[in-house]
This record gives structure tokens, sequence and C-alpha cells, in this order.
């Protein structure tokens, strides 16, 4: 159904595992998505920012271009290697903390993978890249782009 993207994700993320999430963006992107699946996919990738980039804020935020409405999630954490940069959308792979008993988190490596499938049903793609800032990795980001309504 047309949905405003903004608002629906500040509805769904703006607490997320007791995350600081910002949701902020163009209040006139309406996409056509599933609420319910998207929301999950959505809130999945929040939850992967808190987990893996420790308590700093995670931060959504929503813009158009060309058609398309692109959904970015952003932590401050160390990022990820260039090796599971490559496949972190594949189904069973986990980072090293997403691996540890002791880390309190238990991973079976099938957020992103579902994550995906989610965003490919609607239309769209999903990808993820370091950020760096003077330099140096600054975090991790992922990407949402799916079709406007």
């Amino acid at each position: 159904e047309p949905t405003a993207l903004v608002d629906f994700l500040r509805k769904r993320v703006s607490d997320v595992d007791g995350a600081r999430v910002t949701v902020s963006g163009d209040e006139s992107v309406v996409a056509a998505v599933d609420p319910a699946l998207f929301g999950r996919a959505v809130a999945n990738v929040v939850e992967n920012a808190r987990h893996h980039a420790g308590p700093g804020d995670v931060r959504v935020t929503v813009e158009p271009r060309d058609g398309r409405a692109l959904v970015c999630v952003r932590d401050h954490g160390p990022g990820l290697s260039a090796d599971l940069l490559e496949k972190a959308f594949d189904p069973f792979v986990r980072g090293d903390t997403a691996r540890s008993r002791a880390s309190g988190h238990q991973s079976t490596g099938l957020g992103l993978a579902l994550v995906r499938r989610i965003v490919e049903a609607h239309g769209g793609s999903a990808s993820i890249r370091n950020v760096e800032e003077s330099g140096r990795v600054a975090g991790a980001e992922v990407t949402i782009d799916v079709p406007c309504a």
C-alpha cells in the first residue's frame, strides 16, 4: 500500500532494542510497500546496526532519487571487513561478534538475507558499504532502494 516512509519508519523503528534511532528525510517520499514486511526489513537492519555498532546513534534517512525511494541506515561502529561486505546479504553469514555466545547476541546469519528477499519482493535492492571519514572507517551504511508509489 502507498506509505509515507518517513512517518511510517518513525513509528516503526524509533525504539528498536533501546537504540537511539533518528529518522529524517523527505517527508513526501511515498513507496508502495507491505507495511509488516518492509517494516520488519528496516527494523532488522536497525537492530543489526545497534548490535554491531555499540551504544552510538543509528540514523535512518529517506530520500527520493529518480523515481526511487532510498532508505539509508547508518551506524557509527567499526564497519565490516572487505570479505564480509561482499557476502553480508548471503544466508548464514555472520560477523565475528554475532558468532560469540559471550556477546549475548545469538545470530543465525539470516537477517540480512531476509532483508534482501523482502526488498527484492518490493522491486528493490539492498546494499551495504563502510562509511569513511578523515581516512578511516566511521561506520556502516545499508541502503534499501525501492520504487516510489
